[in-house]
């Protein structure tokens, strides 16, 4: 939902008196958590503040920082998006889903999917991914991802890295997780989701797609490169 300023600033505080640990204190960038200034900036500079914007995935914030001291401190406004998902103790994930069962491809080929991504407008090739879900464990929503985005079954899941999508936006921490696929139904994707079509490829035809530039997804060139790091160390030994 949109907040106007005033129901922004109220917001605001209301989410302080929730999620005490988002306003910690900060060394160098110090959040300004009074009121009255608060309400003061917005007025005179025209600007939102606060909570400015929440759905069923983000909290958007925009926070009133200070930076400096004395007579050279700067105050200016500064705006963070907050996973709602994480912020309630679920994990978000990417799979790297590899055939175990020569029944289901080659063994070793990895579960990519081809979506329509709507800040986009077109098309990508990713690797199977999902947002945190409060009451979920890691690897118990990674298996849940793969499934219904792929309709693959995977198997003895494994944490291989993490990754925090960008600092100077957001807090969003993303988890790789590794899984074996061992079986297959039919996908179930949540309806708000455009997949259209599932694929099995092997991690030279990914590389060779990544430097090619079809394949610019940072999650997934993320993930395929430290599953790929960890699979030749493996082998070299």
């Amino acid at each position: 939902m949109m907040l106007d300023p005033a129901a922004g600033i109220e917001a605001y505080f209301e989410a302080l008196a929730e999620y005490p640990r988002l306003f910690e204190p900060r060394r160098y960038r110090r959040l300004v958590l009074d009121r009255a200034r608060l309400e003061s900036y917005a007025r005179e500079h025209g600007v939102a503040l606060g909570l400015t914007f929440s759905n069923d995935y983000v909290l958007v914030l925009v926070d009133l920082v200070e930076v400096g001291e004395g007579p050279a401190t700067i105050v200016h406004p500064y705006f963070r998006i907050v996973s709602r998902g994480q912020l309630l103790g679920g994990h978000n994930v990417v799979v790297v889903a590899t055939v175990a069962d020569p029944k289901l491809g080659n063994v070793g080929d990895i579960v990519m999917v081809e979506q329509e991504r709507h800040a986009l407008g077109r098309l990508m090739l990713e690797l199977p991914r999902g947002f945190a879900e409060p009451g979920i464990g890691l690897e118990a929503n990674a298996l849940k991802e793969l499934e219904e985005e792929t309709g693959y079954l995977g198997a003895e899941p494994r944490l291989i890295g993490t990754v925090l999508t960008d600092t100077g936006l957001m807090d969003n921490e993303v988890h790789i997780v590794h899984a074996s696929v061992v079986g297959r139904r039919e996908r179930s994707p949540e309806i708000r989701e455009v997949i259209t079509r599932t694929l099995l490829m092997p991690a030279d035809m990914i590389w060779s797609k990544i430097l090619s530039r079809e394949i610019k997804d940072s999650y997934t060139l993320e993930a395929i490169g430290i599953w790929s790091r960890l699979s030749t160390h493996s082998t070299s030994r």
